[in-house]
């Protein structure tokens, strides 16, 4: 290194973030309602995909890309497996600070 000091200006790169895969407790189904990313400083615009997995050594079937709904910032699923995982995508150019965790609101199936 020359020990020179720098800095990155211009936009934002597009941003893909994809979190540990859901899965219900004892191996149960899970059918997903909604997904709600958390964080500061949040973008305005992004679209979330779910993959779900019939077995967990699978590819995911993955479902179309989803913006969120304008007033809960919530993308809405209903989609069902023994597994999900998330995609979500940022697109260039968009102003955001941390993404922390994404909220999913599930129920088990096949469980009455």
């Amino acid at each position: 290194t020359n020990n020179l000091y720098g800095t990155l200006d211009g936009d934002n790169l597009e941003a893909t973030l994809r979190p540990a895969p859901y899965l219900e407790p004892q191996g149960r189904r899970v059918k997903l309602g909604s997904v709600f990313p958390i964080g500061n400083g949040m973008p305005e615009n992004f679209t979330i995909k779910v993959g779900t997995r019939e077995r967990l050594n699978a590819d995911p079937n993955w479902s179309s890309e989803t913006e969120p709904e304008t007033v809960t910032g919530a993308a809405m699923f209903h989609v069902s497996g023994r597994s999900a995982e998330f995609e979500m995508v940022i697109p260039v150019a968009e102003e955001w600070a941390r993404v922390e965790k994404i909220d999913v609101k599930s129920r088990a199936e096949g469980v009455r």
